[in-house]
């Protein structure tokens, strides 16, 4: 069979259209992959307020939709450590510190790899045997009802006021994870009224300062999920100077720099969408 000039050239054109075809299709699938795994980590981020077991298995999907992340893998290497699987965690701030040029995130990640180093230096090649002490059983956790109720005896104790604070995050924690999401904003907003007070009559008190930069992350992870994007800006921007200043301050506390590059990429990721 002679095939003519004229059906080559029609060929030709063929295939180039159905080779532009499939490069569009392989750019789509990777941007709604790098959707999927923004919103799987926003999941996690949410999931990790209450314990690593629930987060890590959506950072684990974030980072199998989007290895690039560096978000991604740096928390990962954070959630294994604290279940114990170092060989992970010191794989995954590898991949971290060999994903990006930024200097902040490498630093993260080689603290992140030091830190599993001196982790497994620490562990004993024998275990030891050693007759546990007894141990007094800790209190019942306080229910909302008898906070609230000592605090009407003693209004101005700060430690009752923290603890009205961690109870509405409790109670907004369980309204998010059963996708209530009006119900778990009205109980951060009151948890931020709290320790917002707390935070603004101690400014040395890194505790206070943290929970209110926890606080108005959470707060602006469920107005995204709602769609209130400017807020959710607003609430990520009013927790930027305390993260910022935390990272500055305890540069070796992990859990500090993660929080300021949580939040800084939130923020890019919000304003782009803006």
């Amino acid at each position: 069979m002679v095939v003519s000039t004229a059906d080559e050239t029609t060929l030709t054109a063929a295939f180039e259209q159905e080779l532009r075809n499939a490069q569009q299709a392989e750019t789509q699938l990777h941007e709604l992959k790098v959707k999927a795994a923004a919103t799987a980590l926003q999941k996690g981020s949410l999931a990790a307020a209450r314990s690593v077991e629930e987060a890590l298995p959506w950072y684990e999907k974030a980072a199998e939709l989007d290895p690039a992340s560096t978000t991604a893998q740096l928390g990962l290497s954070r959630l294994y450590k604290q279940s114990g699987n170092l060989l992970g965690a010191f794989e995954a701030a590898q991949k971290a510190f060999a994903g990006t040029d930024d200097q902040q995130t490498q630093a993260l990640a080689l603290e992140g790899m030091d830190q599993v180093i001196v982790a497994k230096s620490d562990e004993p090649v024998v275990p030891e045997i050693i007759a546990p002490e007894p141990v007094a059983p800790e209190p019942a956790p306080r229910t909302f009802e008898e906070i609230r109720r000592l605090l009407d005896a003693d209004p101005d104790n700060p430690d009752l006021q923290r603890d009205l604070s961690i109870a509405y995050d409790e109670i907004g924690d369980q309204h998010a994870e059963q996708d209530n999401l009006v119900g778990a904003l009205e109980c951060f907003e009151a948890s931020m009224m709290v320790v917002g007070r707390l935070a603004k009559a101690n400014p040395d008190t890194i505790a206070y300062l943290r929970d209110f930069s926890v606080c108005n992350e959470k707060i602006g992870e469920v107005q995204n999920a709602l769609g209130n994007r400017e807020a959710a800006i607003a609430a990520y921007e009013e927790s930027l100077p305390i993260v910022t200043m935390l990272a500055n301050r305890f540069p070796e506390e992990e859990e500090y720099l993660f929080d300021l590059k949580i939040t800084k990429d939130r923020l890019a990721e919000l304003k782009t969408l803006a």
